[in-house]
């Protein structure tokens, strides 16, 4: 039988409060990059080379990730749903870094390190019971009805 997938280890629902030690470290390092910033005058190198391709790469590429591995998968429950996506070699570049393409494996087998995945998966398909769960497509952006996610999400009505 599969695992049931659960989003962490904890029956909480809310991530743990911050404690001290880790609100302080985050406060230095805010104020020591803010000091630096301004102690080399590089703040328009910061916004250029740091902050815009956060806000308008990294950001919605990591969203078309999480929405094809996550959402509109027939006939599972939100809590279970994942799904494996191949990707080409350019969205495994730029969407899916670090074999996360991998993703009901990595829900399955949480603590597997990202260079393990693939052979994780290799192996979980040798049984029928994996292969017979996991939600397979080749592409992310792939408009083919049947190879892609984004038709398939878009298409859904959910």
């Amino acid at each position: 039988m599969v695992a049931k997938q659960s989003p962490s280890y904890s029956a909480r629902n809310e991530p743990p409060a911050l404690s001290l030690r880790e609100r302080l470290s985050f406060y230095a390092f805010a104020g020591a990059l803010v000091v630096g910033l301004w102690w080399w005058d590089v703040w328009l190198e910061f916004l250029v080379l740091w902050l815009v391709p956060l806000f308008l790469l990294v950001m919605p590429l990591t969203r078309i990730r999480t929405v094809a591995e996550h959402i509109a998968i027939p006939g599972r429950a939100s809590g279970n749903a994942t799904r494996h996506v191949d990707g080409t070699w350019l969205e495994r570049v730029f969407i899916s870094r670090c074999n996360i393409n991998y993703h009901v494996a990595h829900h399955m087998f949480a603590g597997v390190p990202l260079y393990n995945l693939r052979r994780l998966h290799k192996r979980l398909l040798q049984e029928p019971e994996y292969r017979d769960y996991v939600w397979h497509k080749d592409s992310y952006l792939s408009l083919h009805p049947s190879k892609g996610v984004l038709r398939e999400v878009l298409t859904s009505g959910n």
